[in-house]
């Protein structure tokens, strides 16, 4: 059985998407001191099931691509916010 390893862009686009569920703002700076690409990106890889979370991924990695024509790492904040509406019901484990 092989180790899963998510690659550095699966990584970057976790941790797009958790920066934009929970933004900095002016009283802090959100998600960002949690490194939550790479910490997401632990469990996913750690998760005895994970074929839910990459197909969540593989959604939200084509959805840019077609609505946006940039990887979901490359996103501004409306976009991201857009890709994020789009995603609640067509990946929902990426909420969970």
């Amino acid at each position: 059985m092989s180790e899963l390893r998510l690659t550095p862009e699966q990584v970057a686009t976790l941790s797009a998407l958790a920066h934009a569920m929970i933004p900095a703002d002016e009283k802090d700076e959100g998600v960002a001191a949690f490194h939550p690409g790479r910490r997401l990106a632990d469990k996913i890889e750690g998760d005895l099931n994970p074929a839910p979370y990459l197909k969540g991924l593989r959604v939200a990695e084509n959805a840019a691509l077609e609505e946006f024509d940039r990887p979901v790492a490359k996103l501004d904040a409306r976009s991201l916010e857009k890709l994020l509406g789009m995603l609640r019901d067509g990946a929902p484990a990426l909420f969970k």
